[in-house]
């Protein structure tokens, strides 16, 4: 179809239809203001919804003038508040599977572990399978860590193939992977037959001294851990992760141990103040955190 249009009004036409897409694009961006998923509910929610193994939760989208595509807007958000998990610690990955390994089970394979991940929503939500793949090299290689990594289990040997642990490089072809307890493998090496046992004395196997000295007591170990770390507000969600794998998932290791948190935000606005919709952006998302109105507020000094 052939319009009579001038050069002049054809590049104000395509003009205006590209200044139309632009507003078309940043409307939608502006609607879409909340990331739906799903976690796992709390003791209210499981006896108003039985039967349901899940609790839809919600975050609010700040994507102001539509300045970021949909999927930049919803990843800066759920990676910043720590709902999504880019980097996993080897502890936090350990904690994680602990209370649903089976007792019976001597190793997992790495693609059931993947599948347990994507599956259920009480355990921590990764960016990838690159991310757990990462957490489980890290959890190999930590000296303190009850595991190993074998490429295969022959059945037929009842044997590992290819155990790896702690001095390692980069793992490959990690899917066909087993993930093992230590003690499985260290099992195996002794009925095959290396049942040597260590002596106390001076080492050449013959009895133990009698006129050693008397053992040193004991140092008491500290009972309480406290800490006051400031947070950058730009990467709160990735350092408070790195805390909670680094210090909150090895403190809880302890049985009978307990954790008590308190964060404390101080928000100062310019001298004009903060503006109406940054101040009905923080309420709501207050409201989604279930916050009280006694514990957060906007104050006029």
């Amino acid at each position: 179809m052939k319009h009579n249009l001038t050069e002049s009004q054809a590049e104000d036409a395509k003009s205006q239809a590209s200044r139309s897409l632009e507003a078309l694009r940043q409307s939608v961006r502006d609607a879409w203001v909340q990331v739906l998923y799903p976690a796992s509910p709390d003791d209210s929610e499981s006896d108003s919804q039985s039967g349901s193994g899940y609790a839809m939760r919600s975050t609010r989208i700040v994507n102001r003038g539509g300045a970021k595509s949909i999927p930049q807007a919803v990843w800066d958000k759920v990676s910043a508040d720590g709902t999504l998990i880019e980097e996993m610690g080897p502890s936090n990955l350990q904690q994680s599977l602990e209370p649903i390994w089976p007792e019976d089970r001597q190793h997992l394979a790495v693609s059931e572990i993947r599948d347990w991940f994507a599956s259920y929503v009480y355990l921590p939500r990764l960016r990838d399978e690159a991310t757990l793949d990462g957490a489980i090299q890290r959890l190999v290689s930590d000296l303190a860590a009850p595991y190993v990594f074998a490429s295969g289990f022959d059945e037929e040997k009842n044997d590992y193939v290819g155990v790896i642990d702690q001095k390692i490089g980069v793992l490959h072809n990690m899917e066909d992977g087993l993930l093992v307890r230590g003690d499985a493998v260290r099992k195996e090496g002794a009925e095959d037959g290396d049942t040597s046992e260590s002596v106390p004395g001076d080492g050449s196997g013959g009895q133990p001294e009698d006129n050693q000295e008397d053992p040193v007591p004991p140092k008491p170990k500290p009972k309480r851990f406290f800490a006051s770390i400031p947070i950058e507000s730009e990467r709160a969600g990735l350092e408070v992760a790195r805390i909670m794998d680094g210090l909150l998932v090895e403190l809880t290791r302890t049985k009978g141990s307990t954790l008590r948190l308190t964060l404390e935000i101080e928000g100062a606005a310019a001298e004009q103040g903060y503006p109406e919709d940054v101040v009905e952006t923080v309420k709501a998302n207050a409201r989604d955190l279930k916050l009280g109105k006694d514990s957060c507020g906007f104050e006029q000094d």
